[in-house]
């Protein structure tokens, strides 16, 4: 029987709280700017797209990852996840991995993301928004 009794407490005080902490000067209603959110979307409507399609991404990191012949010689192989935000303006920011493989490995996976143009930003309700993508790096030996 105690627990109903907190709970009808918490209740009763909860809206004298709320009105305790919020001055009426800044309130959201009279300060809408103050509000921006700076959500990360992981889906949305319309996702980004690096440009000219997932093909020219494609050919982008075949151009652009070097397998370092250490890496190949140790017999060092696998995926490097990263992941990634893609800002309203396409910039990539906060790149790191998600999986790792070899310190080696995963900076050079990095390095190609760093590298990229910028994509076509994804968008939310016809809003550019930012969105978090995962991009695989495989790193595989020759089959000879």
């Amino acid at each position: 029987m105690k627990k109903p009794a907190i709970l009808l407490m918490l209740l009763f005080l909860s809206p004298l709280l709320s009105r305790a902490q919020a001055p009426a000067t800044d309130s959201i209603r009279e300060r809408p700017e103050m509000v921006r959110e700076e959500k990360i979307f992981v889906v949305v409507e319309q996702m980004p797209e690096f440009p000219g399609g997932q093909v020219a991404l494609f050919k982008y990191i075949k151009e652009n990852l070097v397998y370092p012949e250490k890496m190949q010689s140790e017999g060092i192989s696998g995926t490097v996840v990263l992941t990634f935000v893609v800002n309203e303006d396409g910039s990539i920011t906060q790149i790191r991995p998600i999986k790792f493989l070899h310190p080696e490995l995963d900076r050079e996976a990095i390095r190609v993301v760093e590298s990229m143009p910028a994509w076509e930003c994804g968008k939310q309700r016809g809003r550019p928004v930012k969105v978090r993508m995962n991009l695989p790096f495989k790193f595989e030996l020759d089959q000879q």
